[in-house]
């Protein structure tokens, strides 16, 4: 018996130990397997007691090393293994990029909806849309003029640009137009808001997504205004003889550059033109 409640205490012992080690485990973020089942061999001929033999799970039968004859019980330890770190790591990424990112685009940067324009409410014939079916028409009439227009003012077309045509402010107000009379984004697509059926309008936008494609739509943010919002108003044939600064004045200050350029050269000169620089 007081053999008995020895080996007892013993495991009692143990299995703390397991836990202690278990958790020492979890904080280096690895994988334990769990405490072995305690188990008696034979009855001990020394008469000082009881043996008890420790194991390591992965050593117990490498090297030839077994119990030794007259151990009483052996207790299989936890034995850690390398937990594979970046897998993970990967998934959350992929689900940051894949889920997260694009709903909180969705949600707060409104102008990014022209690349699902259905969700937002309109309907699509092809690249053009409207949230007013019967203005479809007049709003592929303009699509038409404005890519007509691009390829011969720059021999060059676009491709297949998407436009959502808005009627009703709450439709512009759906892609965060606010005070704008339209908007681009990138290569993605253009949203012309009620006040902006005009073709100079079209062309205008339509301008931008060729800067776009020309220069790179991320590289656009270290390019001035002056060269964009200037080039946008100088080529399109906007018929306003003033405008409001400061477009006023990046029209005149890209209408002296180009004037040096030349459609020839133009891209290849914007390509060389900065925000740090002229």
């Amino acid at each position: 018996m007081a053999g008995g409640g020895r080996f007892v205490a013993v495991e009692g012992c143990l299995r703390r130990l397991s836990g202690r080690v278990a958790v020492l485990c979890r904080r280096v973020r690895r994988r334990c397997l769990p405490l072995g089942t305690v188990r008696p061999l034979r009855p001990n001929g020394v008469a000082s007691g009881w043996r008890l033999v420790a194991l390591d799970t992965m050593a117990a039968n490498v090297g030839g090393r077994h119990p030794p004859p007259d151990a009483t019980a052996v207790a299989v330890l936890p034995h850690c293994q390398e937990m594979p770190r970046r897998a993970p790591l990967i998934k959350r990424t992929l689900f940051l990029l894949g889920v997260v990112v694009p709903a909180l685009a969705w949600a707060l940067v409104k102008p990014v909806r022209v690349a699902v324009p259905t969700l937002n409410g309109v309907s699509c014939v092809e690249q053009v849309c409207v949230d007013q079916l019967d203005r479809l028409g007049e709003a592929q009439a303009l699509y038409r003029e404005g890519n007509e227009f691009i390829t011969e003012r720059f021999g060059l077309e676009l491709k297949q640009p998407r436009v959502v045509f808005c009627s009703l402010p709450a439709c512009a107000e759906g892609f965060g137009l606010g005070a704008r009379s339209a908007v681009t984004v990138g290569t993605v697509g253009t949203v012309i808001g009620p006040k902006a059926w005009k073709p100079y309008y079209v062309r205008h936008e339509l301008i931008h997504q060729l800067q776009a494609d020309k220069l790179g739509s991320v590289l656009l943010l270290l390019k001035p205004s002056w060269l964009l919002e200037g080039m946008a108003y100088a080529l399109s044939d906007d018929p306003r003889p003033v405008l409001a600064e400061p477009w006023q004045g990046y029209r005149a200050q890209f209408g002296s550059w180009f004037g040096q350029a030349g459609r020839d050269a133009l891209w290849e000169r914007a390509n060389g033109v900065w925000v740090w620089g002229r």
